[in-house]
């Protein structure tokens, strides 16, 4: 699936009543009160960090169920400039976007710089509504995939822009002298990567992901304290990673299918870790289909 990058129209800026730390990037927004100032009819405005939604979009976002997104109240005010120039036109009710989910995985997230992230349904929708100002470009994307099935096998892939580029696949010792199939997954790990300059060739893509090998092992390993500290495992464990460059998003995913014990999803994520440059070495380049 294609994800794509939002910059909507600015139609106003933060009021003096919006409660944000700074301290943190993008800010933290716990309320907020838009002033709106010059809005030319889309229904998605925005103002650094906050995204807001006509009251028809999050009906039309609801019925279709798009994933990582919720909606909360706005304190909506119109300038003192607004009421002078359009002293006669009618402004909707406007909600705020709130945004929690994953590029890559959810229909909206938000990427590390702020920018607004959408899948391919999530757009569609969007573009059947007034979306006249806003830009719209593609989203590069990396995935990293490492799937272990019941049989013991592990097939990794990894993926630009949702196109297989390299995969592997390692025969699980497990079915040797069995009737078992080994193609049905029982654990998963996902690292998924999302920024304007990343690398667009296999080659380029593999050569990167081996450069930041520190960043990973040291995300894989925050994630695994966080599963010793934790007792429902019913969700995916997930962590964003700091430090891998300005616009540049990285995610790690790792769970199991079934409800297996804690330490399954940390096996599997230590694993991944301790072998990761041998894991990414033996990938093999697919030809592109002609």
């Amino acid at each position: 699936m294609k994800y794509y990058v939002l910059d909507p129209e600015v139609a106003g800026e933060l009021g003096n009543n919006t409660v944000m730390d700074v301290s943190v990037h993008p800010p933290l927004v716990s309320k907020l009160h838009y002033e709106l100032d010059a809005w030319l009819g889309d229904d998605l405005i925005q103002s650094f960090p906050c995204y807001l939604v006509t009251e028809r979009l999050k009906k039309h976002i609801e019925n279709a169920s798009l994933a990582g997104v919720s909606f909360a109240p706005v304190e909506l005010e119109l300038s003192a400039n607004f009421k002078e120039l359009h002293p006669s036109k009618t402004v909707p009710d406007f909600v705020w976007l709130n945004i929690f989910g994953k590029a890559g995985r959810d229909d909206f997230a938000v990427a590390s710089d702020g920018r607004l992230v959408v899948s391919e349904p999530a757009l569609k929708l969007l573009k059947n509504m007034t979306l006249k100002h806003c830009k719209i470009q593609d989203l590069k994307m990396i995935t990293f995939s490492w799937h272990e099935t019941d049989g013991g096998g592990k097939r990794t892939s990894i993926k630009i822009d949702g196109e297989t580029v390299l995969q592997g696949f390692e025969k699980g010792a497990k079915v040797e002298n069995s009737s078992r199939s080994d193609s049905n997954v029982c654990r998963y790990v996902y690292i998924v990567c999302s920024g304007d300059s990343l690398p667009d060739e296999a080659e380029a893509a593999r050569a990167w992901l081996l450069e930041i090998t520190s960043i990973i092992q040291k995300g894989i390993k925050g994630i695994i304290s966080e599963i010793h500290s934790r007792d429902d495992f019913s969700a995916p464990v997930s962590r964003v990673l700091p430090g891998a460059g300005p616009g540049i998003t990285i995610g790690i995913i790792g769970s199991t299918i079934r409800r297996l014990k804690a330490l399954d999803i940390a096996d599997a994520l230590t694993e991944v870790s301790s072998h990761w440059k041998e894991i990414l070495n033996r990938l093999e380049v697919l030809e592109p289909l002609k």
